[in-house]
């Protein structure tokens, strides 16, 4: 399978190509957000559907760990990395002091640049990218955390900044 993408110039370009036990769409379940790619078939291949529901049931929930602010300072005491996934511009106009930002549309493209060996704590504005991302990156084997909220939970319990 490829997936593909059209640019804001009508450009379609090639984004990626899927092999056998990959998925694809979650993003869009993930954010409820319409679909960014698509999907085309290059050769005969089976495709297993889910619904939404069924999806967060057996895949988000167990996927996907969510820790408070404090958890996250401990987290971060111990070791882990702060990755913050909201776009580029979002990142230069204010970021978590120690934090690198992996915008969620180039995550899939930059996974070399992150250890597999260290955990991370993932963040984004609200903390709906962070589980897109989480999800991802957790299907390849790294130990993520969201924290929940993003950067609203700052916000609610005026816990400081990490």
């Amino acid at each position: 399978f490829s997936v593909s993408r059209k640019n804001a110039q009508g450009k379609v370009t090639l984004v990626n190509k899927l092999k056998r036990g990959d998925v694809f769409g979650e993003e869009a379940l993930l954010t409820g957000e319409p679909r960014n790619a698509n999907i085309v078939a290059m050769s005969d291949g089976i495709v297993m559907r889910l619904s939404k529901a069924d999806f967060e049931e057996l895949l988000k929930k167990p996927l996907i760990a969510y820790v408070t602010v404090e958890e996250a300072q401990e987290r971060l005491r111990r070791g882990a990395r702060l990755v913050d996934v909201r776009s580029a511009a979002d990142f230069q106009q204010g970021a978590l002091k120690g934090s690198v930002n992996i915008p969620i549309a180039e995550l899939r493209g930059r996974l070399s640049q992150l250890d597999p060996i260290s955990p991370y704590v993932l963040y984004c504005r609200n903390g709906v990218q962070s589980e897109v991302a989480a999800f991802l990156l957790r299907q390849r084997g790294f130990e993520v955390a969201v924290l929940r909220n993003g950067l609203e939970s700052l916000r609610r319990e005026s816990a400081g900044k990490l």
